[in-house]
């Protein structure tokens, strides 16, 4: 049988982003109500999909509505919220290194899409891939 594949893909205001360069971003009363709505968002999203068998393997692409230098790992606080309301949806049963062996994040791509306009602001979309590792 070959490994089946699950794919989650969620907009995110900028502003409800987390980010390990942004001093901001650590402070506990930002951090806390940032990281729920991430979760949420994300466990919401794969609500009803079929479960994976672990281990498996996860990619995150980040996609921005500008092209800036950016460097890709410090988002690791948004996908690790993202990937934590993967679980609390059942799609896989845990993220320790037993159930995720591998976690790839490439370079970030740009959907001029996601551009802020007068009626939204900067927007960011996450897009995680779960394969199985069998």
């Amino acid at each position: 049988m070959s490994p089946q594949s699950r794919v989650v893909s969620v907009v995110l205001p900028a502003d409800t982003t987390l980010n390990s360069n942004r001093r901001a971003d650590s402070a506990p009363y930002r951090r806390a109500p940032r990281t729920d709505a991430i979760r949420s968002a994300f466990r919401h999203a794969a609500h009803g999909m079929h479960p994976l068998t672990t281990p498996v393997h996860v990619e995150l692409q980040l996609e921005f509505g500008r092209n800036a230098r950016r460097d890709a790992p410090n988002w690791w606080p948004t996908a690790k919220a993202a990937i934590d309301g993967l679980v609390d949806a059942a799609l896989i049963t845990d993220d320790s290194d037993k159930h995720v062996t591998r976690t790839v994040f490439p370079a970030h791509t740009t959907d001029p899409a996601l551009r802020a306009t007068k009626t939204t602001g900067a927007r960011v979309r996450l897009t995680i891939t779960i394969t199985e590792d069998h």
